[in-house]
């Protein structure tokens, strides 16, 4: 399930899905003249800064270079070099992110026993959801991450519960540049990878596991630990900013906080098509009991819990 090629429909299709959303991004970029906000400017001037620090030399002098790790930047400065710098060509870059992200879904539906169909339909209903389009335009973090984070999770699926020494070498590879674009990243693998190691029973699962996990620690632990005096400091300044919004673990309202967000963030439409997947995937689960389900709602629970 895992080598099979893919069909000339499979590409075909994939290709009709991409298409379909870069025309969205391109197009909304082509109409709209807003100028960037802040968050989106720190993001390009730190991108254009790491090129002037690669290429010129110039010492970087940036303070946010200790708060976001590099990987997104030094995606973005290639294009931002041809010519004026804007945010539209930043955001070019994120169509090598959403190719990645079909790669992800493909890698999960056949690790799944689905058909290449119904994971490219997954993603083109995910592509669709308003919050993703919203962040997809925009040069921030948000949207390469949750692309990066699901080719990441369709690979821990393809190590077959850590049972492949070769594949958990490459599931602690991504891991790692997952940590080098975002620290959230992290929270979004803490069940799954739990839930691979305790339920498998394949044999040289701890090892492999370990052994993962200790390519993505190396990897992508070096910026945080050589940048963790101000990353921490400002780390716990955007907890207090959460809480303050809405998101007191302390409260039920802060449990059901993204939750709320659900309707304005998906879009009502798409709302109802997940909730209604969510549900039919939640009785399936139950009915044919298979492993791999499991690592699907470790997944969900696991950036919604630590997150909230």
């Amino acid at each position: 399930m895992y080598n099979r090629g893919m069909s000339k429909s499979c590409l075909i299709k994939a290709g009709l899905v991409f298409a379909l959303f870069m025309s969205a991004i391109v197009g909304w970029h082509c109409l709209n003249d807003r100028p960037s906000s802040m968050d989106e400017t720190k993001h390009m001037q730190l991108a254009m800064d790491y090129r002037d620090w690669l290429v010129h030399d110039v010492p970087l002098q940036n303070p946010w270079d200790h708060v976001y790790p590099p990987v997104y930047h030094f995606s973005i400065f290639p294009a931002m070099s041809v010519g004026v710098p804007t945010e539209s060509k930043a955001v070019i870059t994120h169509g090598l992110y959403a190719l990645i992200f079909l790669i992800g879904c493909l890698l999960l539906g056949r690790a799944h026993e689905l058909s290449d169909d119904e994971s490219l339909a997954a993603a083109l209903l995910t592509l669709g959801y308003c919050y993703v389009l919203w962040a997809a335009r925009r040069a921030l973090t948000d949207f390469p991450l949750m692309t990066w984070a699901t080719f990441t999770m369709g690979v821990l699926a393809w190590t077959r519960g850590f049972g492949s020494r070769k594949v958990s070498l490459w599931w602690g590879i991504a891991a790692g540049v997952g940590l080098l674009l975002k620290f959230t990243f992290a929270f979004f693998f803490i069940l799954p990878v739990l839930w691979t190691i305790l339920r498998g029973r394949e044999p040289g699962r701890f090892k492999n596991g370990i052994f993962a996990l200790a390519v993505a620690a190396v990897l992508g632990g070096s910026w945080y630990y050589w940048n963790s005096a101000v990353f921490l400091d400002k780390a716990s300044g955007l907890v207090n900013e959460v809480t303050v919004s809405g998101g007191d673990p302390h409260t039920l309202a802060g449990w059901l906080f993204y939750l709320r967000l659900w309707p304005q963030q998906l879009g009502v439409p798409n709302l109802i098509f997940t909730a209604l997947g969510m549900m039919l995937a939640l009785g399936s689960s139950f009915r044919s009991r298979r492993e791999g389900d499991g690592l699907l709602w470790a997944w969900f629970f696991s950036g919604y819990l630590i997150l909230s």
